[in-house]
């Protein structure tokens, strides 16, 4: 692209010149704040005066210097009240040389450069929400310069206020967590941003306000005092449910169970008393071959 071309400049040092012949020790600075804006599809320059010189301002002029001549850069837009000049189509990276010249016909030079007095444009919340599940509050912040010089180059200030108090602090990527632990329950907030270059390459100043957004922390969820207890209630149905299970199975097992593993055997006491004979009070002894009739005898030789 034309911005990206590599030019050769001769800048011009700062001074401080008085047409009257007189020296001073005054500065540009002392006079003048001027910030750029830059983007591939515009870069721009902005001087604001401050409000006692303003009327004094005789001429402003911005020139840059390639290797043929020196050209000057023409006014785009001066404000009614005299305060901002504004300056389009500059060069991303070329060094221009700012005089003014007041009425008194005192005249002041300085050098700038586009890239270290960025002042971006604001940037806006896209979201603000307090999330119950996981009791905290998400943003998110957009800017206007996706794919573009400042894209990721950003530092972001992000401001909470609620209930009576600010709470301020700086990142680097475009979203932000806060835990439910740093903002009060059922508590209306209002977060907004601004953003600066993070002044590794391009440097400056902070940008306006974004406007801010409100959301809302959820109440705080405490059991009231002499309230049912759900939970206590549950642990004494489960135990009074087990403590019925466990009868029930040991009443099975005495009945049924017992019976099928160990079966009714009777009782032999019966059965061997009609077997056995009480013996007499004297010994049976008899010769008579009768009685050993059912006796197996053996002969013996």
């Amino acid at each position: 692209m034309a911005v990206f071309l590599v030019i050769a400049f001769i800048s011009f040092p700062p001074s401080v010149l008085a047409e009257s012949g007189s020296g001073s020790d005054d500065s540009l600075d002392d006079f003048v704040n001027c910030t750029s804006q830059m983007t591939m599809a515009q870069n721009s320059l902005a001087c604001h005066f401050d409000e006692g010189i303003a009327a004094d301002v005789k001429r402003i002029q911005i020139f840059f210097s390639d290797s043929l001549k020196r050209n000057c850069v023409k006014l785009s837009n001066r404000t009614e009240d005299g305060k901002t000049f504004h300056y389009v189509n500059l060069n991303p990276v070329s060094v221009y040389n700012i005089c003014i010249t007041l009425k008194s016909k005192m005249k002041l030079c300085d050098h700038i450069k586009l890239k270290d007095i960025i002042k971006p444009f604001p940037p806006w919340i896209a979201n603000a929400t307090f999330v119950k599940s996981i009791n905290a509050a998400e943003i998110r912040i957009e800017t206007h310069y996706a794919n573009d010089y400042l894209d990721r180059k950003l530092v972001f200030q992000v401001e909470i206020r609620g209930n009576g108090t600010v709470q301020k602090t700086d990142i680097l990527y475009q979203s932000l967590r806060v835990e439910g632990k740093y903002l009060e329950p059922n508590t209306l907030y209002h977060v907004r941003a601004r953003a600066k270059p993070q002044g590794d390459y391009f440097q400056g100043f902070w940008s306006d306000w974004s406007d801010p957004v409100a959301f809302r922390t959820t109440k705080l969820e405490v059991p009231e005092k002499g309230g049912p207890n759900i939970l206590l209630y549950v642990l004494i149905i489960s135990v009074v449910v087990l403590l019925l299970i466990t009868i029930v199975v040991v009443v099975q097992w005495s009945t049924e169970i017992k019976a099928s593993i160990w079966p009714s055997i009777p009782n032999p006491k019966n059965t061997l008393g009609h077997m056995y004979k009480k013996p007499g009070k004297d010994p049976v002894t008899s010769f008579n071959p009768e009685a050993f009739r059912d006796l197996p005898i053996h002969s013996v030789d």
